[in-house]
């Protein structure tokens, strides 16, 4: 039986919060380990901090449709065309932290109605 894949989709990708921990594996450059941390989470990119980065500043990872996205035993990759042909990726491992344990996990809607309101 193989484990679940950590990040399953992009949904779950998106779900991600602030502070996640990632290495990339590989860039535009080929095999690469630049660890990544998470600032920002849009609609379809994340701001990151890490290796290579200087400080106060930062770099963005953006993808233009779901078709880009491939679930990994350890994390993601994104494709840089949605049809693949360019054989061109970034790939993305999540590093194990209490924050990012569950995190890409879906446990459905987020149901608060039994709770009373705040006085």
């Amino acid at each position: 039986m193989t484990p679940p894949h950590p990040i399953p989709t992009l949904a779950a990708l998106k779900r991600l919060p602030v502070g996640t921990e990632l290495y990339c594996l590989h860039n535009h450059s080929g095999a690469c380990r630049l660890h990544r941390r998470i600032i920002r989470m849009q609609t379809n990119a994340f701001a990151y901090t890490g290796d290579g980065i200087q400080d106060n500043q930062y770099g963005w990872t953006y993808w233009k449709s779901a078709r880009q996205f491939e679930a990994t035993p350890t994390g993601f990759k994104l494709y840089y065309d949605p049809d693949r042909t360019s054989g061109r990726f970034l790939e993305y491992a999540l590093i194990p932290t209490p924050l990012s344990q569950g995190a890409a996990t879906d446990h459905g809607p987020d149901d608060r109605s039994h709770e009373s309101p705040i006085p």
